[in-house]
């Protein structure tokens, strides 16, 4: 109870030397392996709880923690498996078992053990969490709602949820209950890129598009990754529908120059075909994406290149 494990060590050991079938020496040992890192003896006790004890849900779901930390998924997700049929009504056990069956791609059983279990108890705010997260993988906005404002209501620190939530809003056209979302994340300490960025694409369908362009550019700060080519991609949409083309021209330039993606070649091109009508200057660049692109890969691309080598002919 001192955290002094190293002392504790040898008398359990003690113990357990006298008798291997003492539950609480094998429990503590394995507590006090576990914490210094030995799995492999923390294991072994925990194994041996599952013999004495093969009832109690709990040393069969230890045992897979240990199991994951000696990364063998196959074990933990049988020993997991196996705690979940003891209890299904333990939360961190439903969270991990959905999780193992996410990861064999048996998507339909993950989601039913966690509807199984809110059909219990809809107060856990991680299973609801996870719930969230299944149901906006599949596009299911009025779910992503319905459970988003269930943990907003409580005022629930779970920020991913959050992010589905303020995008299902964003997806069925409540943009106004987007943005209030996103403000008060931002007053919770719960800001981040995707809701900036969810904020940003909400002032754009309101037709504010210099307050988006701002919140695009406080992307652009945050995270020059490549997903900042999309954030440049939305700044020179919304020139466009400005008909500031000189502006989306130096988006698509300034996102090229980064990440070299030739379909920036091709953006700035149709810009100087379609809003410009200028021929010479769009043919250099769809000539220049062609180059780059070499071959089409699809039908929509193949489209596209038939389209361009027929506008470049002389």
């Amino acid at each position: 109870m001192n955290d002094e494990e190293k002392s504790a060590l040898p008398v359990y050991q003690a113990v357990y030397q006298q008798d291997p079938s003492d539950g609480p020496a094998n429990l503590y040992l394995a507590i006090i392996y576990q914490r210094l890192k030995k799995y492999a003896y923390a294991l072994g006790h925990y194994k041996n709880l599952t013999v004495l004890q093969p009832a109690q849900y709990k040393y069969w779901f230890y045992a897979s923690t240990i199991y994951n930390a000696l990364d063998e998924r196959d074990s933990a997700f049988a020993y997991n498996e196996k705690a979940y049929l003891l209890n299904p009504r333990a939360a961190n056990v439903v969270l991990r078992y959905s999780s193992g069956l996410a990861y064999k791609k048996e998507q339909k059983r993950a989601v039913a053990v966690i509807d199984s279990f809110l059909l219990s108890d809809s107060t856990n705010e991680e299973v609801v969490a996870r719930k969230i997260n299944y149901s906006a993988r599949e596009n299911k906005y009025k779910e992503v709602i319905f459970w988003g404002e269930r943990l907003l209501k409580d005022s629930a620190i779970q920020p991913s949820a959050y992010i589905s939530l303020a995008y299902a809003y964003l997806n069925t056209k409540k943009l106004d209950q987007c943005l209030a979302l996103c403000d008060w994340l931002e007053l919770q300490g719960m800001k981040s890129e995707p809701t900036t960025y969810c904020a940003a694409l909400c002032y754009a369908q309101k037709k504010d598009f210099a307050r988006s362009n701002l919140l695009l550019d406080e992307c652009l700060k945050q995270n020059l990754l490549e997903e900042a080519k999309t954030y440049f991609r939305s700044k020179a949409d919304n020139y466009e529908k400005t008909k500031e083309y000189k502006k989306a021209i130096a988006q698509y330039d300034s996102s090229y120059y980064i990440f070299q993606n030739p379909y920036d070649l091709y953006y700035k091109a149709r810009v100087y075909d379609v809003n410009l009508n200028n021929k010479t200057q769009a043919s250099v660049f769809y000539k220049k994406f062609i180059a780059e692109k070499q071959k089409p890969e699809g039908p929509t691309e193949e489209k596209l290149f038939n389209y361009i080598k027929e506008y470049i002919k002389p």
